[in-house]
């Protein structure tokens, strides 16, 4: 199961090594980490008649990997996380342990077998969750959020001025002040000027660093950045894209085989939690437990469960 982990702790282990990783800003993070998880929430339409609730089933689906469907008398038919016990030939599972202290439920079952006293719905073949994707994304997508900030906040510097007196240094705040206020035009003395003998001519008191903004200014290609890496991670996880960088040439060989590589591992998933919805509609057949995926375009789901 995915575990917050504060930036100042994980700062502290990784900083013992060198080079230490470069770690962003957990506001950043913790922000992308939970957009992202919202993204792919939206992917799956998990539909049953039954009183568990719909945002706890989710989290602990996409979460931790696996979830638990069993039934007692008391609670009825009900979704739990569960601890995963012995292993058959395939290395898989045999039992699981369902243990909750919640203040409206107190439930204690041990060596429930799998597929005959409950079902256990996998996410994947490994049966690990996804937050391994979103912590992936959600790290290059604050570094390109914290890059964006650090560019515009630059680009507010226009020149700097290193002024060679006091009174030059005044004067120039002054013109500064005026400028910035909306005055058109600002006049100064000209005795404030000193002789140049070298260049036979009056010079300036202040010496100026023109920063030329324009070529410095990548704010746009941030938001590229940032539009190709959603892409990338909506194609992950099966939501439907056509890429940021193909607005105007996508084709129809594009388009094709941008929805294959959307499929591929949704198509996985899918077909990794079916043995365990028909095991939960076999057990308890009021169920009626269906999980599918989303149709973005008329909003119905794409196709049913997948038989396997």
């Amino acid at each position: 199961m995915w575990c917050p982990v504060g930036m100042e702790k994980i700062n502290l282990i990784q900083n013992y090594f060198q080079p230490s990783g470069i770690k962003v800003d957990s506001k950043y993070t913790d922000m992308f980490d939970r957009m992202l998880y919202e993204r792919v929430c939206s992917v799956l339409d998990v539909k049953y008649n039954s009183t568990i609730d719909i945002d706890y089933f989710k989290y602990v689906l996409l979460g931790a990997g696996y979830i638990a469907i069993t039934k007692t008398p008391l609670y009825g038919i009900f979704a739990q996380l569960p601890t995963l016990t012995g292993y058959d030939m395939y290395c898989k599972p045999t039992t699981v342990d369902i243990h909750s202290y919640a203040t409206n439920a107190n439930i204690d079952l041990n060596g429930l077998k799998i597929g005959k006293d409950c079902a256990v719905i996998y996410l994947r073949p490994t049966r690990c969750g996804i937050f391994d994707i979103i912590g992936y994304y959600s790290y290059k997508l604050a570094l390109v959020a914290s890059s964006f900030d650090m560019n515009i906040f630059n680009s507010k510097l226009a020149f700097m001025m290193a002024s060679k007196s006091k009174a030059s240094a005044q004067t120039l705040k002054k013109i500064y002040d005026q400028v910035q206020s909306g005055n058109p035009a600002v006049a100064f003395d000209e005795k404030i000027k000193i002789d140049d003998a070298m260049r036979g001519g009056k010079t300036e008191l202040w010496e100026t660093f023109n920063k030329d903004l324009k070529q410095n200014f990548i704010a746009p290609e941030l938001i590229d950045v940032f539009e190709k890496l959603l892409d990338q991670f909506d194609t992950e996880v099966g939501i439907p894209s056509v890429g940021s960088d193909k607005k105007e040439r996508l084709n129809v060989l594009e388009t094709e085989k941008n929805d294959v590589e959307t499929v591929t591992r949704l198509t996985t998933w899918l077909e990794t939690m079916q043995p365990g919805i028909n095991d939960a509609n076999r057990l308890y057949p009021e169920l009626k437990l269906s999980i599918t995926m989303r149709d973005y375009n008329t909003g119905n789901e794409v196709s049913q469960n997948v038989d396997v």
